[in-house]
């Protein structure tokens, strides 16, 4: 998995993608396997980069750095319309492919019958969904405030540790995160703004804010179900807890991006 995602990562930053790229090892590997009394760590480096985290703050300047976001997305997601995994490399999964779609059914609480069916709807509907080079393939997975950094008027990607085949929309819903917590009014505005940047770089293959919408329901689902995943339900933590009610209210009063 690390090899696949270094393959596609090698590949947007040959082709201008503002992103990190890989650094291969004084031994010319992108990958140096260590053994330890653990067990194997797998390790690799990329470039440093230089930039600030952005600042939310005045109306103008949220739609400044949003539609940077949307910019620099639609940008990554136009070069990886021409990516195929390099014949006999390993490759990344498609959504489907991920346990937490595959089987829900291990993770879900019987107290969560009505998310888990939800959840299983809208990966009905995706299934359900023409795809096409236009508005499928790698994604970053977890682009938003705390993977990239803001340099002359554009953002620069990392940490595509989440990369996989998607839709491209749903990159676009996890991108807007951040903005759950805003009054609707703004949401709802800042989310055309994000659509207005995107669609300098890329087409939007008709996935307009509610499609976006949809995504961004499934995206917090797909946070809840993976939380069950990592911490289990029973036992937890106070810190583990407080997460998973976070992201239940959430669900219990999902956000609206139309």
């Amino acid at each position: 998995m690390i090899e696949a995602e270094l393959d596609f990562v090698t590949f947007l930053a040959g082709r201008g993608a503002d992103v990190a790229s890989a650094v291969p090892s004084r031994g010319g590997s992108r990958i140096e396997t260590i053994d330890t009394p653990h067990g194997a760590v797998h390790a690799a480096a990329f470039n440093e980069v230089h930039g600030t985290l952005a600042r939310w703050g005045t109306d103008a300047e949220n739609r400044k750095i949003l539609f940077e976001r949307g910019a620099a997305l639609g940008r990554l997601h136009r070069i990886a319309q021409s990516y195929r995994p390099p014949p006999g490399r390993p490759t990344r999964v498609h959504w489907w492919q991920d346990d937490l779609f595959a089987s829900p059914q291990k993770y879900f609480p019987p107290s969560e019958q009505a998310a888990r069916r939800e959840y299983q709807d809208l990966a009905k509907w995706m299934l359900a969904r023409p795809r096409l080079p236009e508005n499928y393939g790698m994604v970053h997975g977890d682009f938003g405030t705390f993977n990239t950094l803001r340099r002359d008027g554009t953002l620069v990607a990392y940490d595509f540790d989440d990369c996989c085949f998607h839709w491209y929309a749903y990159d676009i819903a996890v991108s807007l995160r951040s903005a759950r917590k805003l009054p609707e009014h703004y949401r709802k505005s800042y989310t055309r703004v994000v659509l207005e940047g995107y669609a300098t770089e890329k087409d939007l293959c008709d996935d307009g804010p509610e499609t976006i919408d949809r995504f961004a329901r499934l995206a917090s689902l797909y946070r809840f179900v993976a939380s069950l995943r990592t911490f289990g339900r029973d036992n937890l933590e106070p810190e583990q807890q407080a997460v998973l009610d976070e992201r239940r209210q959430v669900l219990a009063s999902p956000p609206k991006y139309c």
